[in-house]
């Protein structure tokens, strides 16, 4: 899993970084060719370069070379966060500052030596950066140094025979360094050993981590990722852990090695949490509040599943129970639990979907088998109806006991019901939307409604309720829709004008279709179906746009969202190799081999009633596996597309920057991020594996969720007693066969915001060519609105703004610095490169071009500002 050690800081050590302040140090390009002999290409015309170290001080993070500007044994020194390591013949030593105010507070130094070092070893510097440093301490001009070299890496080269250790920027995952141990073939593992001293205790985690006590908090190394590369370059993974020697000494064990090829062992960590009791637990659901509060639903058949104090409900009734519970993810520990309980009767109950409105009630909806489930005076319906109903509930966490039951009600016929309250599906009166499918007969609707009558089989329904009303009187509105056969209803999204949007599957060929839709037969067995239904009780024209999607064989859409735009998104799995794809998508070839294979499907609906043109994009996505769909998904404010699921192909595809780039259970979960621009291999900004030794099984619909700064947040539930969770998490421990878990992952994006002003051939515009990744360079393109050579200022900055200049335009930025530029008549790119500083996870960063343009009112035109999120 890409996983890193904390080697520069304790995970308790918190750096907050402000303003970035301008460095006042030169660039002076310079290469060595015995340590970095790759030469450098000259900056091509129209290009700018941009060194984000040197603008941005509080960003760089570099390897510096000891040229005698230091007195110490080092040879390479890094300075993070205030915390320092160095880099001396046979170890790595970390001068450890504790937080202000802490016990601690006047550090620590932790030596991590590497025994019985070769004398043929080397610590040599890898992957020089741009510039110099200059180094004139004190007042003899024999002791100053200049034109010191900074390197992206370390290598303690042949520390024994055929082993090499690097220690470099963690790549995609938040932490600061990262060592990798590569071992030549034939090379002795048994042999390397580290001794670490100036720690408390070495111990190991039940998930396999190294935990380093030291005065000021733990340093924690999460289980090795190893592999060995074949001669094609393809990675075998390898099983390896830690092993305890003596008390202040560990090495690594790997199990079945080949010898004749290379290994390489990469230690590591990420966030994550467990939750769960002493039998299964499960999530479905998440939602991120204004406030980043984690509201999460699900089940639960523990008795001792965790709850708080004054809740409405914190006993478990059986045998299987909704949960409900809130996550502050800024906390540390027991504590982060903010909310949790239990809701259900004597049957069964599953909770679905939830929805947190501004007030902070939380209205959850699933179904349940209980005659006993708890409900509300005044309710729409306060009995249980037959074979499963529906459930929506209400709840007030800042009430205590059962004063958090605001309302709660059945909904549901004489056959099975299964439905849940739908994305965005509580408008601001308070007057709730749901749906779901049914095969009652008798299912409540109402006047005027679209359909009010099952079709055959099981049909999709939508409801809407209304809690300040009394009795029946709280159904506002209440449809089937299907065909004589069976349709599911998956997933439903409500948008602002109160319309609902619906996916899920059919195999009806008579299912109600609209004029203009994209297919209007059915195309295989089991096709996806996507509607959006007006709840305006107008009876035949409630049905706004209605249509199949699907290739020969089978097709299910298990979660629907809609982007800015108000087009469909939706995705889920396909076993048709023929199932439509469009031009320039990621992928237009069913990699699964062919049926019972499944893919995972993305696609884009604009239900415009244009036919063949409604399809805006259609990408497959997976492995070479029997198994790879997408379960939920979310649409972030960058316009990407966050998509969770299940895989089981070791060659799923991942990104550079992917947390995990192996497969390494029996059915991983994965995170892709995909922009549908139609740009193929380029539209998949991230990707990643997610899970470990056993199997992981993501949410339902809504198991992810995007909060402020475009992270994700999953849910699910996993068999892995070595899922990835870190250090000062809820919980770090799995209590089940199955347990719950919660990931946040902190992946970089970019999104435009404000007005731009023109010129004489419109708006010029500012855009970064690919989101920015911590430790990785990045490029940010800015168009001549002239059309002529001109000169231009990018405004560059940590905080948005909106100030109105006399030349007409207006500022979007609070400028830390301005970077002049010229502008050829093609535009210009301002390259650069950010560091690997978990720190800076989240941090904005603001952009504006302004352009001298004499065709603009004032001479000036403006771009429309750009906001990077820094993240893996």
């Amino acid at each position: 899993m890409s996983p890193t050690s904390t080697f520069a800081r304790p995970r308790l050590i918190s750096v907050s970084v402000g303003a970035l302040a301008l460095a006042l140090t030169s660039s002076v390009p310079t290469a060595d060719a015995r340590r970095d002999p790759a030469p450098r290409a000259p900056t091509p015309a129209g290009v700018a370069t941009f060194d984000a170290p040197r603008q941005f001080r509080s960003l760089s993070s570099p390897f510096v070379e000891n040229a005698g500007q230091w007195k110490s044994p080092a040879l390479f020194v890094t300075h993070r966060g205030g915390q320092i390591a160095s880099f001396e013949r046979d170890a790595i030593a970390l001068r450890l500052v504790a937080a202000i105010g802490t016990p601690a507070a006047m550090g620590a130094v932790v030596r991590i030596e590497i025994e019985d070092v070769d004398a043929a070893a080397e610590v040599l510097g890898l992957g020089a950066l741009p510039g110099v440093r200059n180094y004139f301490l004190g007042d003899d001009p024999g002791a100053w140094r200049t034109g010191v070299p900074a390197w992206s890496a370390v290598v303690y080269r042949q520390v024994r025979p055929g082993v090499d250790v690097v220690v470099h920027d963690g790549a995609g995952v938040p932490c600061d360094l990262e060592y990798d141990v590569v071992l030549a073939p034939h090379a002795d593992l048994a042999g390397l050993a580290f001794r670490c001293r100036g720690v408390d205790a070495l111990s190991l985690r039940d998930d396999g981590a190294l935990v380093l006590a030291t005065p000021v908090g733990p340093i924690v190394q999460s289980a090795p990722t190893t592999w060995q590369e074949r001669a094609d370059g393809t990675r075998v993974p390898v099983a390896c852990r830690f092993r305890l020697l003596d008390a202040d000494r560990f090495g690594f064990e790997v199990d079945g090695r080949d010898d004749s090829l290379t290994l390489c062992i990469d230690p590591g960590i990420d966030w994550s949490t467990f939750i769960g009791g002493s039998q299964d637990d499960a999530l479905h659901s998440v939602f991120v509040d204004p406030s980043g509060f984690l509201d999460m639903a699900g089940k639960t058949s523990s008795g001792d599943f965790p709850t708080t104090a004054g809740t409405f409900d914190p006993l478990y009734q059986g045998p299987t129970d909704a949960v409900v519970c809130r996550f502050d993810p800024a906390q540390t520990g027991a504590v982060q639990l903010l909310w949790a309980t239990y809701l259900g009767g004597t049957g069964d109950e599953n909770g679905r979907e939830l929805f947190v409105d501004a007030a902070g009630i939380v209205t959850v909806a699933g179904e349940t088998n209980s005659s006993t489930f708890p409900t509300t005076n005044g309710a729409y319906d306060r009995f249980y109806n037959g074979v499963g109903d529906v459930f929506v509930t209400r709840l007030d966490p800042s009430q205590t006991g059962t004063l958090q039951l605001v309302w709660s009600t059945y909904l549901g016929g004489t056959g099975k019901d299964e439905g849940t309250v739908a994305f965005r599906g509580v408008d601001a009166a308070g007057v709730v939307t749901v749906f779901g499918t049914t095969t009652s007969t008798d299912f409540p609707t109402t006047a005027n409604c679209y359909a009010p009558s099952n079709a055959g089989g099981s049909d999709a329904f939508v409801a809407r309720l209304d809690p300040s009303l009394s009795g029946v009187a709280q159904l506002l509105y209440g449809s089937y829709l299907g065909g004589t056969s069976n349709d599911v209803a998956l997933s439903a999204e409500m948008d602002d004008a109160g319309r609902v949007t619906l996916g899920g599957s059919t195999d009806s060929s008579d299912l109600p279709i609209t004029a203009g839709a994209y297919a209007s037969s059915l195309g295989g067995a089991l096709d996806t179906f996507v509607a959006r239904i007006d709840l305006g009780s107008n009876g035949a024209a409630d049905l706004l746009y209605s249509s199949y999607f699907g290739g020969t064989f089978d097709e299910t859409a298990n979660s629907v969202a809609l982007d800015a735009a108000g087009t469909i998104c939706f995705a889920g799995g396909t076993t048709s190799s023929d199932l439509p794809t469009t031009a320039g998508a990621y992928d237009t070839s069913f990699n699964g081999g062919g049926r019972p294979n499944q893919d995972a499907f993305l696609a884009r609906i604009d239900p415009a009633g244009n036919g063949a043109a409604d399809l805006l994009y259609a990408t497959f996505l997976g492995g070479s596996s029997d198994q790879d769909v997408i379960t939920s998904m979310a649409v972030a404010a960058s316009g990407e597309i966050v998509a969770v699921g299940t895989t089981w192909s070791n060659d799923f595809p991942t990104t550079f920057s992917a947390y995990n780039n192996f497969y390494v259970g029996v059915g991983d979960g994965f995170v892709t991020k995909l922009l549908a621009a139609g740009n193929g291999a380029a539209d998949v900004t991230y990707s990643t594996y997610l899970g470990a030794s056993a199997d992981e099984m993501p949410g339902s619909s809504r198991g992810v969720a995007v909060d402020s700064k475009d992270f994700p947040t999953l849910v699910g539930r996993t068999r892995s007693s070595n899922f990835p969770t870190t250090a000062n998490a809820f919980s770090t421990v799995k209590q089940a066969n199955y347990d719950a878990y919660a990931t946040r992952l902190a992946l970089a994006s970019w999104r435009a915001y404000g007005v731009g002003y023109p010129g004489t051939f419109g708006i010029p515009v500012l855009a970064p060519r690919a989101n920015p990744i911590l430790n990785h360079t990045f490029s940010i393109d800015l168009s001549n609105s002239l059309g002529a050579a001109t000169i231009g200022l990018v405004f560059a900055g940590t905080a948005e703004a909106s100030t109105p200049t006399s030349a007409g335009g207006t500022l979007l930025v609070t400028p830390v610095v301005a970077i002049p530029v010229t502008i050829p008549s093609g535009g210009v790119t301002l390259s650069g490169s950010l560091p690997n500083d978990a720190t800076l996870s989240g941090v904005s960063l603001y952009f504006q071009g302004l352009e001298a343009d004499a065709g603009a009112t004032n001479g000036i035109s403006f771009s429309a500002g750009a906001r990077l999120i820094l993240g893996f």
